[in-house]
């Protein structure tokens, strides 16, 4: 794979992240996750073509927010009382 491609390739599941990001922090229903990225393409975004399924939106916020809160519960006790 060159260059250019793996550019287009991080940036359109970048893309695909933000708006999987967008429905889990304004609580949208992830059975809408598809439409909002037929809605996208239909307005010119490149948003590729892997990543796109519902279901593999809902297990990547999982495994985010699961991982947020891990360093969020961690980070009072390495800082210590305030």
């Amino acid at each position: 794979m060159n260059t250019q491609s793996e550019q287009t390739l991080f940036q359109s599941t970048a893309r695909v992240s933000r708006t999987a990001y967008y429905m889990e922090i304004y609580n949208k229903p992830f059975t809408n996750f598809e439409s909002l990225i037929d809605l996208q393409e239909g307005n010119s975004i490149d948003m590729g073509r892997v990543l796109q399924s519902t279901t593999l939106a809902v297990d990547t916020i999982g495994r985010v927010s699961s991982q947020m809160k891990k360093k969020f519960k961690l980070k009072p006790l390495r800082g210590g009382a305030r």
